[in-house]
């Protein structure tokens, strides 16, 4: 089987249907200013936005066809950090992990949604590294749900929909 590199088209609907694009700039669940299809926004340092008083002019009002741009490029960022899982992360070694696009599809979605990071320290990659079942792969998954302490329901659907997309290769919405 041949390493999937880039996002399909499902990919891009899934993460789509539930981060919904915006054209002036807001501040999502973590207080982050994020502007069309969840794309965060940085200060001259590279951290992350959180006033809107601080936006730059060009962010205050975009079009559809820059927000595109921006999730294109943003997927990039994603789409090289999934194909970059590998079995032996912490010992130095290459040992890629194989996915399906369907695979591929849902760790973009949930890298895009929590981060690379979170997706590289999870139980979800152990679970997945250790080839473990479909309901274990699914159970990893589903214990990203939370938000500020407290179960976030459209994190479970978005989860969920990872989950079925992951494991039974169709994507499913939730809510």
């Amino acid at each position: 089987m041949a390493q999937i590199f880039t996002i399909s088209k499902v990919g891009e609907e899934l993460i789509q249907h539930y981060e919904s694009c915006r054209l002036k700039p807001y501040l999502d669940s973590k207080g982050i200013v994020t502007i069309g299809w969840g794309h965060p926004l940085h200060d001259t340092n590279g951290e992350y936005l959180k006033s809107l008083i601080l936006v730059p002019p060009q962010f205050l009002n975009i079009t559809q066809a820059f927000a595109d741009q921006l999730f294109l490029e943003d997927m990039e960022i994603f789409e090289e950090g999934v194909a970059k899982i590998d079995t032996n992360r912490n010992a130095g070694l290459h040992s890629p992990i194989f996915f399906s696009q369907n695979q591929f599809d849902a760790l973009c979605d949930f890298s895009f949604n929590e981060g690379l990071g979170a997706l590289r320290g999870s139980t979800l990659l152990k679970r997945i590294i250790e080839n473990s079942t479909d309901e274990q792969i699914t159970n990893a998954f589903l214990m990203w749900n939370m938000a500020d302490g407290e179960e976030n329901k459209g994190l479970r659907y978005r989860r969920q929909s990872d989950a079925v997309l992951y494991t039974e290769g169709r994507l499913q919405f939730f809510n």
